[in-house]
């Protein structure tokens, strides 16, 4: 994609936090002006600051509306299911493979679930194999929410008590401030973007291993 095809658009970039991270930050820009020489786009970012990004930077994960032609956005209304994901069966009927073990869920490039700390008594975590096959992991009438249901619509209500399952050790954690689900979106082969609701600090945005186990919040199919 041009320099030029991204103006006027709010685009989401992943970006490594320092020079020493291997992770990235999803953040949000919007792009106000292209240089004349075509490699440079100055951008603002969601806490209205302006400043110039390198076009090797400038790698967008995702193009969202065009804000010169919608400067005003209203978002549709989005039905929220009450609770996060709990079945164990895709929409077709086909089990989800409850992985217990560490080395196995980490192990995993297929759909897996889990309940939290083994326990069937708890909520169910999936990685996002699960939440992109193609056998459905959501119910008739609804689907696994895209970013811009969690940007335009606000988020789910939270409890502050959302846990997940790490790809990288298999270890369960609980937050004691905040909710995490996934969302529809892929980054690349091996990760997808997340939502995190935390309580005082509002709604943060990142990219996860698909491997890891977070929940799934739905929001209804509208007609």
């Amino acid at each position: 994609m041009k320099m030029i095809d991204l103006l006027h658009k709010r685009i989401l970039i992943a970006a490594k936090s320092n020079s020493y991270s291997s992770s990235s930050i999803v953040t949000e820009f919007t792009v106000l002006e292209v240089a004349p020489s075509g490699n440079f786009v100055k951008v603002r970012d969601m806490d209205g600051r302006r400043y110039w990004k390198i076009s090797a930077d400038i790698v967008p994960i995702e193009v969202l509306e065009c804000v010169e032609k919608s400067p005003i956005t209203v978002a549709k209304k989005t039905t929220w299911a009450r609770h996060s994901l709990n079945t164990t069966q895709f929409r077709d009927g086909t089990p989800i493979p409850n992985i217990n073990h560490p080395d196995d869920w980490c192990a995993m490039k297929s759909p897996a679930m889990c309940y939290y700390q083994n326990d069937n008594n708890m909520g169910v975590l999936y990685n996002w194999y699960a939440v992109s096959s193609v056998k459905g992991l959501a119910p008739d009438g609804w689907r696994v929410p895209t970013p811009n249901d969690f940007r335009l619509s606000g988020t789910p209500e939270i409890n502050g008590t959302g846990v997940f399952r790490s790809g990288v050790d298999g270890n369960f954690h609980q937050l004691d401030d905040s909710d995490m689900w996934w969302t529809s979106h892929t980054y690349d082969a091996s990760a997808a973007m997340y939502y995190m609701s935390n309580i005082d600090k509002g709604v943060i945005t990142d990219i996860y291993d698909k491997s890891y186990g977070l929940s799934v919040r739905l929001v209804k199919v509208e007609e």
